[in-house]
């Protein structure tokens, strides 16, 4: 875990996604409505809408993710399970 902590760490310190997360807060409406419908082509255009760094650094991690999923027999991190631990990440909502 530790070398999760800290890529998400260098991820944000020097990538420099100007106040936002991984996923530009602007962008959350249009998440949650391509959420309603599932479509996948929906979903890919929306992601060549973010900024090049936000686009490319989630398109890495996703493959990460996919990755390790691959071995949840093991280690038990399925994609929701991924989708549990990282997702209130990748946002950024002020309180």
């Amino acid at each position: 875990m530790q070398g999760f902590k800290e890529l998400t760490s260098l991820m944000s310190s020097c990538l420099g996604f100007n106040g936002d997360r991984l996923i530009p807060l602007s962008f959350l409406p249009a998440i949650c409505e391509v959420n309603k419908t599932g479509e996948a082509m929906q979903a890919y255009r929306l992601i060549c809408r973010f900024p090049d760094v936000n686009r490319y650094s989630l398109l890495y991690v996703c493959h990460m993710w996919y990755e390790l999923s691959r071995y949840s027999s093991i280690n038990k991190m399925t994609i929701d399970n991924i989708c549990t631990c990282v997702c209130p990440s990748l946002v950024y909502v002020k309180e």
